[in-house]
């Protein structure tokens, strides 16, 4: 039982970590040598920069009973289907009934920047969210112990 972070889209690292230490859960970070991170607990997986280069590596070590949290919908889409955990650093849980949707928005705005288009940049974490996350990542995580436990 691992969580697995894509570090190079999540901005929730600092509450993963003490959340992991706390129920001390193996944690692994993936990112590209262009992002820089300062990690007191787990292991960091370094790779090449280049696009999505940090996903393939995680997605290359992720098996079930795992637990990924990534902000990126395609990476999420992957994980899912392979029946691993998957949870987006406001706390919501990606389901395959909700994931065509997102893909879907992820592409149109693709589209509507291509042509100068741009939505509204949200504003900072409510804190709603954060307790969100911070509820529900525990949650998850024993869910998944279980899962894997009963398995066996």
């Amino acid at each position: 039982m691992r969580v697995l972070v894509d570090g190079d889209a999540c901005s929730r690292l600092d509450e993963i970590v003490r959340i992991c230490r706390k129920g001390d859960v193996e944690l692994h970070v993936f990112h590209d040598i262009d992002h820089e991170l300062d990690l007191d607990y787990g292991e960091e997986h370094f790779v090449m920069s280049g696009a999505d280069s940090a996903d393939y590596a995680l997605l290359a070590v992720c098996r079930k009973g795992d637990v990924v949290v990534t902000r990126d919908t395609r990476l999420a889409s992957m994980v899912i289907s392979m029946d691993i955990a998957c949870l987006s650093d406001s706390g919501r849980e990606y389901l395959g009934k909700d994931i065509d949707n997102m893909l879907a928005d992820r592409y149109m705005t693709a589209l509507e920047r291509d042509h100068g288009i741009r939505r509204p940049v949200r504003g900072k974490w409510p804190k709603a969210k954060k307790r969100n996350f911070e509820t529900f990542l525990p949650r998850v995580i024993l869910r998944e112990r279980q899962r894997l436990s009963a398995a066996v």
